[in-house]
């Protein structure tokens, strides 16, 4: 791909540099190369085109920018969203269905799934210094009309920092008999129904201890139209951009853990390649939860109604 940039002034002026830059999930810079040096720009109108850089499927950021002797200076920030063309088939095709949860029968608790607490929670059912306001309660778990549903309410403890906790609930296969664990190789859907509620956090992820984190998905709805997808074995990241969930929307989100790269798909269509994946002999337990925003880097919730977040089936194929 190239970029092509057009800018005008009212009165002919030379800048020093002028380019496209391009961001990932990570801010990671990404730019075109060839920038233009010592560009004259006037009234008239200043065109080019940068050199061509190879970008893998995924949502980035764009801006032109120009830099003079008192710095480097931004246009609007847009959105590129790169597909990858002819790789559209649904990964789960052709592969064997290894593991899968589809919340049909009653779950027995401590076979499959635990629910109590994780590691990744510094206190086991709290974690407030990582911007979350949860408390693990297994109550806030209920399987019902084949579905795991998770709900967020209001709690009674406060945590050191003055703020009100909420109790919710998460599920992990993490201490179970079973000690399911997701390894290179393997495809792993989900089918969830994102909450629309300001401060709700849901999250599919794996979790072994720092550096086996994989985000199958994540979302906020102050930012309603961005699905989050991170790799912190090798990190990476990217925000997808869906249609906004309204009432009774589903949406099936799945990730290709590969060795080289780790690919995201959004109901069937691969929207994101992070070229960078999971070692080969990494391995991690599956959690499936809702967190609620402390409002470090997202809005507390704006209600004290309940809040709830849908899991129809996890699917494992390799």
């Amino acid at each position: 791909m190239t970029a092509t940039l057009k800018l005008r002034a009212p009165e002919c002026i030379t800048v020093r540099k002028v380019g496209v830059a391009v961001r990932d999930g990570l801010e990671k810079p990404l730019d075109y190369p060839g920038a233009a040096r010592n560009a004259r720009i006037c009234p008239g109108g200043f065109t080019f085109t940068t050199k061509p850089r190879t970008f893998r499927a995924g949502t980035y950021t764009q801006y032109a920018y120009y830099e003079d002797e008192t710095g480097h200076h931004p246009f609007e920030k847009t959105r590129l969203r790169v597909v990858a063309k002819g790789r559209n088939v649904d990964p789960s095709v052709g592969k064997k269905l290894v593991w899968v949860e589809d919340f049909n029968s009653p779950v027995v608790w401590g076979a499959r799934w635990t629910r109590e607490a994780s590691s990744a929670y510094e206190y086991g059912t709290h974690n407030p210094r990582y911007y979350k306001l949860d408390w693990l309660n297994p109550a806030n778990v209920r399987i019902a009309d084949g579905k795991a549903v998770f709900t967020a309410r209001p709690g009674r403890r406060t945590f050191d920092n003055g703020l009100q906790a909420w109790d919710t609930g998460l599920i992990t296969t993490e201490r179970s008999r079973e000690g399911f664990r997701l390894r290179p190789g393997h495809y792993i859907e989900v089918r969830v129904k994102l909450p629309t509620a300001v401060g709700a956090w849901p999250s599919v992820w794996t979790w072994i201890g720092d550096g086996g984190e994989i985000d199958v998905l994540e979302y906020h709805p102050d930012a309603p139209d961005l699905l989050e997808m991170v790799n912190h074995v090798r990190e990476a990241a990217n925000y997808h951009v869906i249609r906004p969930p309204g009432k009774g929307d589903w949406m099936r989100v799945g990730v290709l853990l590969g060795t080289r790269s780790a690919d995201w798909y959004v109901d069937g269509a691969l929207v994101y390649q992070d070229g960078h994946g999971v070692h080969p002999k990494w391995s991690a337990y599956l959690n499936v939860n809702l967190s609620v925003s402390s409002g470090a880097y997202h809005p507390v919730p704006q209600t004290k109604d309940p809040i709830t977040f849908s899991a129809d089936y996890v699917r494992v194929f390799r």
